[in-house]
Parts: structure tokens; sequence; C-alpha cells
């Protein structure tokens, strides 16, 4: 009778090891090695991520630019998931609006790794009303091969403006 439940023990671990959620939200808490967006409402430097890493958006801080070519990362929370679980692909959102005027709409989603930066192929552009856009990576960029937990939980993510384009305001980002 010992083995039995023993054995039934084990049955039982198994499956809790390969449950995990369908979807994780993780969000900024700590600055990128990148800071060249401006800050509004929030402290500059490495406290600039405090502007877009609430749970509910708060529009009243935010960052912005209207210069080509300025990056801003951040540094996100672990996943909290089992060590097992396989991670389909990553998703960075970001509630943003234009800033000042149409042509300061647009920027691509960034990852870094090793001190090496990937852009999104995709221009994420908005309009003058906040709305979430994202970009979804099925793969690592730095890798080409499917994401680990590891590196999910050192990712490193935020934004570059792009050229002609470049800008606008971003006051959340989550993945």
């Amino acid at each position: 009778m010992k083995l039995l439940a023993l054995a039934m023990f084990a049955v039982f671990a198994v499956s809790i090891s390969t449950t995990y959620a369908d979807t994780v939200t993780i969000r900024p808490d700590g600055q990128g090695a990148r800071i060249g967006w401006s800050n509004h409402g929030c402290g500059s430097g490495i406290r600039e991520w405090r502007c877009v890493d609430e749970e509910i958006a708060n529009t009243s801080d935010y960052l912005s630019t209207s210069s080509n070519g300025t990056k801003e990362t951040f540094a996100f929370s672990d996943a909290e998931l089992p060590l097992n679980t396989t991670v389909e692909s990553v998703t960075l959102y970001y509630l943003a609006k234009e800033h000042g005027h149409p042509g300061n709409n647009c920027f691509a989603a960034l990852v870094r790794s090793d001190s090496t930066e990937y852009l999104s192929d995709e221009q994420l552009c908005v309009g003058s009303d906040w709305a979430y856009v994202g970009h979804t990576y099925t793969t690592n960029p730095a890798t080409g091969l499917p994401w680990t937990l590891d590196e999910v939980n050192e990712l490193e993510a935020g934004m570059y403006a792009l050229d002609p384009n470049g800008g606008g305001r971003v006051a959340q980002v989550y993945g």
C-alpha cells in the first residue's frame, strides 16, 4: 500500500510541474541600458521606467521623443513560471500616441540581449489619441530560437524612434 501511495504522489507531482499559464504579464521594474527619451511626470535617468510600469495606465506620466534614433530600454520583472515552461512567444505592448504633431508618431519595438539591440521589422505608428500597439517575437531575435524562460526573465526591451516619423509618447509598456 505504501508503494502505491508513492507512485500516485509521483504522478501528481509531474502533473503540477507541467502546468503553466496561457499568458503571463511582465512589467518594467528597472532602467535598461538606454535612456534617450524625455520623461514627463516621473524621475529622470534611472527612474524613467516608472513612467511606463503601471498596471492601470496613467497618461499623466510618460516618456516622449521627437528625435529620430533615440532609444529607451527597461529591465522587466520575472515571469515567475516553472522552469520547464515552454515559451511560445513574447509580445511587447505599448500605450502610445503622437508627440506634438503627426510627424512624431512611429517607433520600433526594441529587444536588447548581451549588449546587442534588435529592432522589430515593423513600425508601430499611433495617432493623436492614446492607443495600444504591440509587436510579437515568436523567437528570440538574438538566437533565432524559441525563447527560454531564462531569456524572458532577463528581458531588456523598449522602443526606438524611427526615421522619418520618429517618436511619440509612451505611457505604458508591458510584455
